[in-house]
């Protein structure tokens, strides 16, 4: 195992940086090492170079002395918190090391808002534009009796696809007895319905949306400055996403400079809490049912991965594509292109994370599967894994954190996963082959920066700056959490929340949840991505 060793000395207003590098106990005095300043807070480098050939470390603007094996940069200290990474090459393997610097104290020691400061993180390809719609009584005005009449027989056994007006009303209650979802909608006569819910004054507001903007968009808040890869980018998306997120377009470039069409991706998402009624029937939850519109456009053509800086790749938006495109591409076709592309980012050892939403598609998903054997690491929540299971057992449940486990474990060993992860409304987890991803001490620290994310988010409705992070100092753990790890403890022999499962490591949290929260979109996008992005960060 190679492995980075650095002393740091503060002279003055200098910085002193004594690299080793050691394989195993030997010193390895030949390797090639190299150093990138950074200004965590200004995002200005020293050298401005990329990463993706090691070759630009080595030139005269980014000397490194080697006297014995020991590699030493001396340079003036500018920024007042700023990161030295530092990469080191032997035997064509490239490593590297960071380290934060603030107010005069060194760590290496990362904590999850450092991480993700720091992390170069991908993320491609569902962009689109959320029109929120808050579930109320005036909704059922805008329907006569014998549409309503035939709203409830479809509710007997539901399409789970949109091609009237009736089939919205079917999906917000059906969301509201089972859990939310998302709906395509395949006449666009119902699109002209729903743009005209903003002339009845029922669309309440616009955000971004799709896994990729919601997540993109919280990383930057935190400090992070992201790439995205979106087909389709409109203005209107565009000025939706937060200054610090770049584009890929190609090159990385602000998104602002990377528009691609005039036309928008947009969902309507209906938005209830338990205590709605629609048509008399009671929600039994809070959540969300998403009305998501089409276009021939919104498919992905991946950039050339080697011209990519990425630490780690986050992909979504799979659930959205056609079985077939009028120019006779198929979504089988797309993902195929897609585990390509994948592959060619294991070669340079990106570590690659899938999340899955909602695909009443039956044939849909088993092709989405078949990127399971390529990425990393997949996350669902525990419809999308009831989903997942039923293409092989038609019986299956998620009832308790028992029988979720157990399928957990059935899918990371059929399809060879280091990592699967399972958030549900009480409890997160994680599921990770033992030795190859982190520790569960790192991997609980994640965890429980992501419930603290979501718990400000649920309560606040927004995140703003990192400071909004404290509102979920208020919020209580889940009693269901609770429950479901004393039962766990009982069951499987687990402590403080880990154990071992034969080749695999387990590590649950029961988390934070707000009562009344005031909004539920994106809150599983940002735990399955914060959670990701910064486990990555302690690898």
């Amino acid at each position: 195992m190679v492995e980075i060793v650095p002393e740091v000395k503060k002279i003055g207003e200098y910085v002193v940086i004594f690299t080793k590098v050691y394989e195993g106990p030997r010193l390895v005095t030949d390797a090639d090492v190299a150093v990138i300043i950074e200004d965590v807070e200004e995002r200005i480098f020293l050298p401005r170079t990329s990463t993706t050939d090691f070759s630009v470390y080595t030139s005269k603007e980014n000397v490194v002395e080697n006297l014995s094996g020991v590699y030493t940069l001396i340079f003036k200290s500018l920024f007042k918190k700023f990161k030295v990474t530092i990469f080191a090459r032997t035997k064509g393997k490239t490593i590297k090391k960071v380290l934060l610097f603030e107010r005069g104290q060194t760590k290496e020691e990362k904590e999850p808002l450092d991480i993700i400061r720091t992390m170069n993180v991908l993320l491609g390809f569902n962009v689109n534009i959320d029109k929120i719609i808050y579930v109320d009584k005036r909704l059922e005005k805008l329907v006569d009796r014998a549409t309503r009449k035939r709203i409830l027989q479809d509710l007997i056994k539901p399409r789970k696809k949109i091609d009237s007006v009736e089939d919205v009303f079917v999906g917000i209650i059906d969301s509201m007895k089972y859990g939310g979802q998302e709906w395509v909608i395949e006449n666009p006569e119902v699109v002209g319905w729903l743009k005209g819910l903003y002339k009845e004054g029922l669309e309440k507001e616009t955000k971004i949306g799709g896994q990729v903007g919601i997540i993109s968009n919280l990383l930057a808040v935190l400090g992070g400055s992201p790439t995205i890869y979106s087909p389709v980018l409109s203005r209107e998306q565009a000025a939706l996403f937060r200054k610090n997120v770049f584009s890929v377009c190609p090159g990385r470039r602000p998104v602002a400079e990377c528009i691609s069409t005039e036309k928008s991706k947009i969902n309507w998402v209906f938005e209830f809490d338990r205590t709605d009624k629609l048509f008399n029937i009671r929600s039994k939850q809070d959540g969300r049912f998403i009305a998501g519109s089409q276009m021939e456009e919104y498919r992905p053509a991946w950039p050339d991965i080697n011209n990519i800086d990425a630490d780690a790749i986050i992909l979504s938006g799979f659930h959205l594509l056609k079985k077939k495109y009028k120019d006779g591409s198929t979504a089988k076709q797309i993902i195929k292109k897609t585990i390509e592309w994948v592959d060619g980012a294991a070669k340079r050892n990106i570590p690659i994370h899938l999340e899955l939403t909602c695909t009443e598609d039956e044939s849909l998903r088993e092709s989405i599967t078949e990127l399971f054997y390529h990425v990393d690491s997949v996350g669902m929540n525990e419809s999308e894994l009831k989903q997942l299971v039923k293409l092989t057992d038609r019986k299956a449940t998620v009832k308790d954190s028992l029988a979720i486990i157990k399928h957990m474990k059935e899918i990371a060993d059929r399809f060879g996963l280091k990592r699967i992860h399972v958030h549900t409304l009480g409890y997160y987890i994680n599921l990770y082959k033992t030795g190859e991803w982190v520790s569960p001490e790192n991997i609980k620290k994640a965890m429980a920066f992501a419930s603290d994310l979501a718990a400000a988010k649920a309560f606040g409705d927004a995140i703003e700056k990192a400071e909004d992070l404290r509102m979920s100092d208020s919020v209580s753990v889940s009693d269901i959490g609770l429950k479901e790890q004393e039962k766990l403890e009982q069951n499987i022999n687990m402590k403080n929340g880990i154990t071992k499962m034969n080749d695999y490591t387990l590590v649950f949290l029961p988390t934070k949840v707000v009562s009344h929260p005031k909004s539920t979109v994106g809150l599983g996008d940002i735990i399955s991505g914060s959670m990701f992005v910064i486990e990555c960060g302690y690898r």
